[in-house]
């Protein structure tokens, strides 16, 4: 909404070059006060998104320290929030040679969700033991990667429809918590996801619309798969308190009170807590590429262009 107030061609004013010099983008010879501005609205009829969302599930106790339990959830997305350029080229021609884009904000777009969860927790008392193991299964659709981010063509809307950013097909996680000997206290996180998409494009500007978002004929809205990424966190911990504090006497001076009478008896607590202990993010230090280029005109098309962070200890 700020955008649909600020974007009007005056206060400020989104300006495109096309093959723009280096170091200066202007060196082709487009004068920045002839080029016409790019404004962004909001249509007149425009609502508010909404989700709606139905859930089923079974919670069953195996043993007196496991649990199983089993959801299923549907949920799709009306109204939401996408945009489409009103002064498109047709043509190569703007129907209002005096502004580029028309950024026009509707609430028009879908989106669903279906997932399945599968979580099995423990808690084993005696040793202090308790994990959870989970697994999802799910697929998310929509029909917008951001709220005013362009189509390729927008005046057919019918072809956004396919993967959100989001579509991971499996994820699956695993905690535990648990003591050890000497008084030290381990615990582990793992997480495992397999490949989300990213869209392909052409890395042209083929209807001249300013946007380099085509699509090559027949590929889909984020059509490409990445990698799969699995990471391990890893802690152990030592603890001591030292030292005891006075316990306080709610009774003084004879007076009666309990726990609960208001009074101010606490158990002893130690003046100090001492902790020793090790952190290690990534512990195997495995590499989890990301951000995947999608064009197929770039060198590195299929490949990615990032990493998430490698390992790192804390003591």
């Amino acid at each position: 909404y700020e955008q649909t107030l600020w974007a009007n061609g005056q206060q400020q004013r989104d300006i495109v070059i096309s093959n723009p010099g280096f170091p200066d983008p202007f060196l082709g010879g487009i004068p920045l006060a002839g080029q016409p501005p790019s404004i962004v609205r909001a249509h007149p009829d425009i609502v508010m998104p909404y989700t709606r969302r139905v859930a089923a599930g079974v919670d069953r106790t195996l043993t007196s320290w496991a649990r199983l339990r089993t959801t299923y959830s549907h949920q799709i997305g009306r109204n939401l929030f996408r945009s489409r350029d009103l002064n498109a080229p047709v043509n190569g021609v703007r129907p209002d040679p005096t502004l580029r884009n028309i950024t026009q904000l509707e609430s028009t777009a879908r989106s669903q969700n279906d997932a399945l969860e599968v979580n099995v927790m423990l808690n084993y008392r005696p040793r202090r033991f308790s994990a959870n193991v989970g697994y999802t299964l799910g697929e998310s659709l929509n029909e917008i990667d951001g709220a005013l981010s362009l189509p390729p063509n927008s005046f057919d809307l019918s072809q956004e429809w396919g993967p959100s950013r989001q579509d991971v097909r499996h994820r699956v996680f695993a905690s535990m918590n648990t003591d050890v000997k000497a008084g030290f206290r381990l615990n582990m996180n793992v997480r495992a996801q397999s490949a989300a998409p990213y869209n392909i494009t052409t890395g042209l500007d083929e209807n001249r619309d300013g946007q380099t978002n085509e699509r090559p004929l027949g590929v889909g809205r984020n059509a490409g798969r990445g990698e799969a990424t699995t990471n391990v966190d890893m802690g152990i911990v030592w603890e001591r308190s030292i030292g005891q504090r006075a316990r306080l006497d709610a009774q003084r001076g004879g007076g009666g009170g309990g726990r609960n009478s208001g009074g101010n008896n606490r158990a002893p607590e130690g003046i100090f807590r001492f902790e020793i202990f090790a952190r290690a993010s990534n512990v195997l230090n495995l590499v989890n590429a990301q951000n995947f280029s999608g064009v197929v005109t770039s060198p590195f098309f299929g490949h990615a262009t990032s990493a998430a962070a490698p390992r790192r200890l804390v003591l």
